[in-house]
């Protein structure tokens, strides 16, 4: 019995070897699997700030807009009203301002 066990030595220890490597090779894989997905669900996570990001800057950039031709319908308006005001009047505002200045 002894002797049977000795001669089959080397293929019970190959056998308990390959067997373990086939086991650390499957752990090794779905290791490889988990590591992928969470590096996918990363890059998902991302994409997904990056996409909110530039829609905030999108947003940002329609006000900055409209903030710009306001203040051009703001600047003619007062143009305007500035044409059409009298020189006498301009005079006598220009009087009370400096009147202001040098009360303070």
């Amino acid at each position: 019995m002894i002797a049977l066990i000795t001669s089959m030595w080397p293929l019970i220890g190959g056998a308990v070897l390959g067997l373990g490597g086939f086991i650390f090779g499957f752990f090794r894989h779905k290791s490889a699997q988990a590591a992928t997905a969470e590096a996918a669900a990363a890059k998902a996570d991302a994409a997904r700030a990056i996409a909110e990001k530039q829609s905030e800057v999108d947003q940002s950039n329609a006000a900055a807009s409209a903030a710009g031709e306001q203040a051009v319908v703001n600047r003619a308006a007062a143009d305007q009203a500035a044409a059409s005001t009298a020189r006498e009047d301009l005079d006598a505002e220009l009087d009370q301002i400096g009147a202001l200045r040098k009360e303070q």
